[in-house]
């Protein structure tokens, strides 16, 4: 069904073609005066044609449009949305949860954590993955790749983070489209400084 904006625009179209091809006989009409029939016709014709001309491209355009916005609205429906939440112990981080909010499962989430790359296989939509964080006085202790939990990190990472820390979490919806959401979490709460789609933010922190 269409909308009333869209049954809106057609009949300003269907007006101004009538209008185009009235003001083009005005306009032509002391030219052909006098003429043949035949050319006049001709003219006539060509006139109708040019106005056909614009009328498709016109719709040629709007079912671009269409086609984009269906397009978006697609990819909102397959797009998982994964945020990240800290908890904090005194003048240390915690933890770690990973929530998707999103409309669809959340695949192969990464989040690099100090020496460690924390990856989860799949995040369910509406689901929420928590990982706790053992402090370790030595260093950061080898890094590691994978779903580790709890995650061994540094005193003083932990401590640094305390201050203020960013962190990103990279994912893929059910085609395999990236994701990302970059945040910059402190035990005053945390604030999303970019989600989208992988690569599409340039900005700085």
């Amino acid at each position: 069904m269409k909308s009333r904006v869209s049954r809106k625009r057609e009949g300003r179209i269907i007006a101004v073609c009538w209008g185009g091809i009235a003001a083009g006989w005005l306009l032509l009409w002391p030219i052909l005066d006098g003429r043949p029939a035949t050319f006049i016709l001709e003219c006539l014709q060509a006139l109708i044609l040019a106005i056909t001309s614009v009328i498709v491209w016109y719709y040629t355009l709007e079912t671009k449009r269409l086609r984009e916005e269906a397009q978006r609205q697609t990819a909102l429906l397959l797009r998982p949305f994964v945020f990240i939440t800290a908890t904090w112990s005194p003048n240390a981080l915690a933890g770690v949860q990973l929530d998707n909010i999103g409309n669809s499962a959340a695949i192969n989430v990464t989040v690099a954590i100090e020496a460690h790359r924390l990856i989860i296989p799949v995040l369910p939509a509406g689901q929420f993955r928590v990982i706790d964080l053992i402090h370790i006085i030595e260093g950061a202790g080898p890094g590691s790749v994978g779903d580790v939990n709890p995650l061994p990190i540094s005193v003083e990472f932990a401590q640094r983070a305390y201050q203020g820390v960013l962190l990103t979490a990279i994912y893929y919806n059910a085609n395999m489209t990236p994701y990302e959401t970059t945040e910059r979490l402190s035990p005053r709460g945390f604030e999303i400084i970019h989600s989208g789609r992988q690569g599409a933010w340039t900005g700085s922190t």
